[in-house]
């Protein structure tokens, strides 16, 4: 009877959901949005078995908010301790009390017996703004006679908000050794990372609905002291829990047919509705429809290309971006060119140039390129080296980052129903640049390469794009293309930066992967034991 009963209630619930979920009132209002671009969390496990939490949230407000909440479910742990808020500005923390008032810049604690939920109040509009809440978990390592285990899920996207990127680095009481075994939870397109044996850091792009981001971690019990012990080894206690989870299974097996069921068709209906929508927002713009495009169709960097046509970026767009700056004149190139030895070729950066109309993409990317130079030059050599490094990799996936906030500002998307597309006029020119794409695919003239300008300019798109070897051998016999004192008119010079050079770079940059112990999260939605989890959302 009781089997029977559950199964009624999962089907009762599921069709309120269905009618809830058709109401008028779940459409999105266009004038009032937001979604988050960035979180940040450090999480630090004592040797008491304790975790000190430090999360950092961009938010990115259209319309009027009041503020944004924050629920941290205490599961697997003995709850939350020592609350502190901030609000960044200009990277300073500004501290702000707890207090029931409701006023601005407050914040409240709600708690239960599963979570505490952290309410900040801070009046925002069309506005970026940067939140820092930090806390203690008490108790949430679980210590057996021969190990110890975290199982937590740092974050959970519980409230289906827009999260551009995550990133949770892991520092356990101890420097990583052979005697840790870690794996990350989530989708399988997150990635974990063992970084110098110092903390583990766990990443993934684009969070969807209910996505989750965790660790499971078995170290030494000996590195703890914690009052959750189990008088059993880990395999003993693991075996038993497999036994009950079966049990659990057979119970509940007959309601996850109706409960699939009770998903699918909304879902259908979501998206339905939603491609219906998008079909009408499109449907008055007149888009290019040409198979050809034989001309840059705008300036945009090399780097926001990708994101435009990819919808991410890679290291080709690294190499193409100094080449974009060369030919705006800031980044100088410096060598003989008349013989083989391009590796000895230096970049420099022309202090002069003004960075008023630069984008913030490529502002870093210099202020990058500089932490490198000695004397104001750095060889080519040397960047090939130093790619292959842990910092290299930081510093790439942080310019990987202000290259996304750079499209977002640039208003490369807007939102239909809940997803995020490109606007009519990035739409448009995404199909140009396909068609440029293709029109140097299917390049049969040499004639229609010999304008030197042309060529300088199409240079960083075509090793963007990945179709320089669709036309090197264009201009590989031309006299034009070997000038010994303009890298951009140098066949020998171009040919090496764009083959040779940018697979080794290609190489030492995916080699510091695997030397840094890279693995996927095994694509589970924090069940099996997890503790923690909760969103964030505003209001």
């Amino acid at each position: 009877m009781r089997v029977i009963s559950r199964s009624m209630a999962i089907f009762i619930l599921g069709i309120i959901g269905f009618f809830v979920f058709l109401s008028p009132s779940n459409t999105w209002a266009a004038s009032k949005e937001y979604y988050i671009s960035n979180i940040n969390i450090e999480a630090k496990v004592d040797d008491k078995g304790n975790m000190n939490v430090e999360e950092t949230y961009r938010y990115n407000f259209t319309g009027k908010f009041n503020g944004i909440k924050r629920n941290v479910k205490t599961k697997g742990s003995d709850g939350v301790e020592d609350v502190k808020v901030s609000i960044v500005n200009n990277n300073k923390d500004e501290f702000i009390n707890e207090s029931n008032s409701e006023n601005n810049n407050t914040f409240q604690l709600n708690k239960s017996s599963s979570e505490t939920e952290v309410k900040i109040f801070s009046q925002s509009q069309d506005e970026e703004k940067v939140f820092k809440i930090r806390y203690t978990l008490k108790n949430v390592v679980t210590s057996y006679s021969d190990l110890s285990e975290l199982k937590w899920v740092f974050f959970e996207n519980e409230d289906d908000v827009k999260i551009d990127n995550i990133t949770v680095f892991l520092t356990l009481p101890n420097e990583i050794t052979k005697e840790v075994t870690y794996s990350g939870e989530g989708p399988k397109r997150g990635e974990l990372r063992n970084i110098d044996n110092k903390y583990i850091r766990l990443t993934l792009n684009d969070m969807e609905n209910n996505d989750v981001i965790g660790a499971s971690v078995l170290f030494p019990s000996t590195w703890i002291n914690t009052s959750k012990v189990v008088d059993k080894t880990y395999d003993e206690y693991s075996k038993e829990a497999k036994k009950q989870k079966t049990i659990t299974t057979v119970v509940i097996a007959s309601g996850i047919s109706i409960a699939i069921l009770l998903i699918t068709i909304p879902l259908y209906l979501s998206s339905k509705r939603r491609k219906k929508a998008i079909d009408k927002y499109r449907e008055d713009y007149v888009f290019f429809n040409g198979n050809l495009y034989e001309d840059i169709p705008s300036d945009l960097t090399p780097a926001l290309v990708s994101i435009l046509v990819n919808g991410r970026i890679d290291i080709n767009d690294f190499l193409a971006t100094i080449l974009y700056l060369s030919n705006k004149g800031i980044i100088k190139f410096e060598g003989n060119y008349s013989e083989d030895d391009y590796e000895d070729v230096s970049i420099s950066i022309d202090e002069n140039h003004s960075s008023a109309y630069l984008l913030d993409s490529e502002k870093y990317l210099i202020g990058w390129l500089k932490g490198y130079m000695k004397n104001g030059k750095v060889k080519l050599s040397k960047l090939q080296e130093v790619s292959r490094s842990e910092s290299f990799r930081e510093e790439y996936s942080s310019w990987e980052n202000v290259v996304d906030i750079d499209a977002e500002n640039l208003n490369f998307y807007t939102n239909i129903l809940g997803k995020q597309i490109l606007t009519n006029e990035y739409e448009d020119e995404r199909l140009k640049w396909r068609a440029f794409e293709r029109y140097f695919t299917n390049l049969n003239d040499v004639d229609d390469l010999k304008d030197l300008n042309i060529w300088s300019r199409i240079l960083p798109y075509a090793i963007a794009l990945d179709i320089f070897e669709d036309v090197q051998d264009f201009i590989k016999g031309d006299s034009n293309y070997y000038d010994s004192y303009n890298p951009m008119y140098n066949y020998g010079f171009m040919y090496f930066y764009a083959s040779s050079y940018h697979d080794n770079f290609n190489h030492n940059f995916s080699s510091s992967d695997s030397s840094s112990s890279t693995s996927n999260f095994s694509g589970g939605s924090g069940g099996g034991g997890f503790g923690g989890g909760g969103g964030s959302s505003a209001f």
